[in-house]
């Protein structure tokens, strides 16, 4: 028996219970050191969507590796892209069950559950997906943001509750304890946002709502001390962390010196110590969306989806307009498409609303590619997580 830990989908769940499915992780999440100059920028491409008249294309997807997790008719399954090697790892018909978070190593998967009476007891395990093996991880609280890996994949970082009010909870997963770092937030789904851990894990970059305006702050795990880079009235959000000729500094998107009209958010840099702040000039829109800014960067750095005011948006990690608008996702954030990134990136991985199948799963060829539908006919899919290393 694992010790209990302080991560949920309570608030995510309770909003979708119909759905029986809750608030996703899709592997790694922790952004690596990539280098770049203060002057970067790259071309921007025109933001493709999809008609919505026109029906996804269905396609076996045979060059993605490893297993996808998800949940399916309120249980947790797994299979290849292909439909083959399916198996049922959870079956409850009194609770709700959803894939949360892959191991690193790929050997084990996180899966949460939820009571529908009560969307504040949600409870998490680990489940060998060769075996059937499950060790409990207890009770947990609920959870504001997606969960992010530690570079050395120990721990989870989320924004939720850790029983004293919202802030940055750490989950470890070799003995499922929880430590709260921060008590920052403010409530519900504008509380706390993020984390993005640095490349060595000893900081995490995220950022919180203080009654006025979303904040980027960072703080150090070993401590909980935590800075405010970057202080501005206006609207921050953190992008990731990256080595400019050998220091280390946090781009963020920031509303500062625009109109306010929370879609033209552009690219800052700033030191860690909060010097040499800097607008990243030339590099155009970083996309987000009232009232929460949501940012969620791929394992390998390549691609940041977030929050814009065609629903969710992906764009490439140097903060320029969106190379691609996920289509029938207006209103909703990051998490409630459950978004997952396949191992190099060369897909994202969501799920989507139909009418004829309810929820379905959807792989995105990365930069410009056509969406492929993934769920079978007549199957509900959602909240797919990638196994990040193809393991059992």
């Amino acid at each position: 028996m694992v010790g209990v830990g302080a991560v949920a989908a309570g608030l995510v769940v309770a909003t979708m219970l119909n759905d029986r499915s809750g608030d996703p992780i899709g592997g790694p999440t922790g952004t690596p050191a990539v280098t770049t100059s203060a002057d970067a920028t790259a071309s921007v491409q025109e933001t493709s969507e999809p008609s919505d008249d026109e029906p996804l294309p269905s396609s076996i997807v045979t060059d993605i590796s490893g297993l996808l997790a998800v949940s399916r008719d309120g249980d947790v399954w797994v299979r290849r892209a292909d439909g083959s090697d399916l198996r049922q790892l959870t079956d409850d018909p009194d609770r709700g069950e959803w894939p949360l978070a892959w191991l690193l190593d790929g050997s084990r998967l996180v899966v949460a559950s939820l009571d529908d009476d009560n969307p504040y007891a949600t409870t998490l395990a680990l489940v060998n997906p060769s075996t059937g093996e499950v060790s409990d991880l207890g009770v947990v609280f609920p959870t504001y943001s997606p969960m992010t890996w530690s570079p050395d994949g120990t721990r989870l970082a989320f924004g939720g509750d850790g029983g004293s009010g919202s802030g940055i909870v750490l989950l470890d997963m070799r003995d499922g304890s929880f430590t709260q770092l921060t008590h920052d937030g403010g409530h519900g789904y504008d509380a706390v946002n993020g984390p993005i851990w640095s490349p060595d894990g000893s900081q995490i970059a995220y950022q919180a709502y203080d009654g006025a305006s979303n904040d980027v702050l960072i703080v150090r795990v070993a401590d909980g001390t935590v800075t405010s880079p970057a202080p501005d009235p206006s609207d921050d959000y953190p992008l990731r962390w990256v080595d400019v000729d050998g220091t280390l500094k946090l781009l963020f998107g920031s509303f500062r010196g625009t109109n306010e009209d929370k879609f033209d958010a552009r690219p800052w840099i700033v030191n860690v110590d909060g010097s040499e702040l800097q607008l990243l000039e030339g590099s155009g829109i970083v996309t987000s969306a009232d009232p929460q800014p949501t940012t969620w960067t791929s394992p390998d750095g390549r691609w940041i989806a977030s929050s814009c005011d065609a629903g969710v948006c992906i764009s490439n990690a140097d903060g320029d307009l969106p190379l691609y608008a996920i289509p029938d996702t207006q209103g909703w954030t990051i998490a409630d498409i459950g978004l997952s990134w396949v191992p190099g990136g060369d897909y994202a991985v969501y799920h989507v609303f139909t009418p004829e199948d309810g929820r379905v799963v959807v792989a995105l060829p990365l930069p410009n590619g056509d969406p492929i539908l993934l769920t079978p006919d007549g199957i509900y899919e959602a909240f797919p997580a990638w196994q990040p290393v193809p393991g059992v």
